[in-house]
């Protein structure tokens, strides 16, 4: 951004946490608006004020339990602007997550991850808001990870404002024969709309795509057309809900090859975590 006007603000945590950690944790960082720089280890995207205001945000771990975040923007920032930066980098990377629950079942169970957990790990990224990360997840249902990838750049190249992911009035003002012959969604063109719409109507999300955690279920996501099992428990995951497994062709072929389970015996193998069954496969499998 030349000429813009950079502020900078640490975040804080009370547990260790680890940028890098939570940047592997799983593909969500190769999805657009992400950038995520090996080299400086630096996480970047762009986001989009309430004020309409476009800023570039980067994150860069300053210490074991804190994080550096540099906002620049065009325009004058004042302090509303900066806490809702704050707000969005800290779901970005869980950091308001309590990881002692996991810990004390993790020391029963694999104290390597107990131990990951400990030193910053198990946290997983995040979008902006719940909308985002929603409908990344539908955009992985029967597609390939490349077609993903792609789906999810022309959606912001095409819907989103300055390179931001776009928000629910973004979708319903495109319409699905934009996100059917632009974006080139296919079947799921009419799914993100309708889905979009019905979300908006019962409120349980808001013009900017934030919901209140607690108003959200498996069993209402589960009900909501075009929503199987999978997506559901992605989508519960993402809200820190480690209880069930998204059960896909990669996890039943790693089950398989690695641990020699049969997709019928996989939630039974992992049971032993408990209310954590997801990060029991998922730090297990990068461990």
């Amino acid at each position: 951004m030349s000429g813009s006007k950079q502020r900078q603000f640490v975040i804080k945590s009370q547990a260790a946490i680890s940028l890098h950690k939570t940047i592997v944790s799983h593909g969500w960082v190769n999805l657009q608006p992400w950038v995520w720089d090996r080299e400086s280890t630096v996480l970047s995207r762009p986001e989009v004020l309430p004020s309409g205001v476009v800023v570039m945000v980067t994150v860069h771990q300053s210490g074991d339990h804190q994080l550096c975040v540099r906002v620049q923007s065009q325009d004058k920032l004042d302090r509303q602007d900066l806490q809702i930066v704050r707000q969005r980098v800290k779901r970005w990377l869980s950091i308001d997550w309590d990881c002692q629950p996991a810990v004390r079942v993790a020391r029963q169970v694999d104290k390597k991850i107990a131990a990951y957990i400990d030193a910053g790990g198990g946290r997983f990224l995040r979008g902006s808001h719940f909308f985002e990360d929603f409908i990344k997840t539908l955009c992985t249902l029967n597609a390939s990870w490349q077609y993903t990838i792609k789906m999810v750049s022309r959606l912001i190249s095409v819907l989103g404002h300055g390179g931001t992911f776009p928000g629910p009035l973004n979708i319903i003002t495109g319409g699905a024969d934009v996100l059917r012959e632009q974006v080139r969604m296919g079947y799921r063109a009419e799914v993100v709309f309708d889905l979009t719409r019905l979300l908006l109507e019962q409120g349980i999300i808001d013009e900017r795509g934030d919901a209140d955690p607690v108003a959200i279920s498996y069993e209402g996501i589960l009900n909501l057309r075009g929503i199987g099992p999978y997506a559901a428990a992605h989508t519960m995951v993402l809200l820190h809900d480690y209880s069930r497994l998204p059960i896909d062709s990669e996890v039943t072929s790693y089950c398989k090859k690695s641990l020699d389970i049969e997709a019928r015996d996989v939630e039974r193998y992992f049971a032993r975590w408990g209310d954590f069954k997801f990060l029991g496969f998922q730090l297990g499998r990068s461990l």
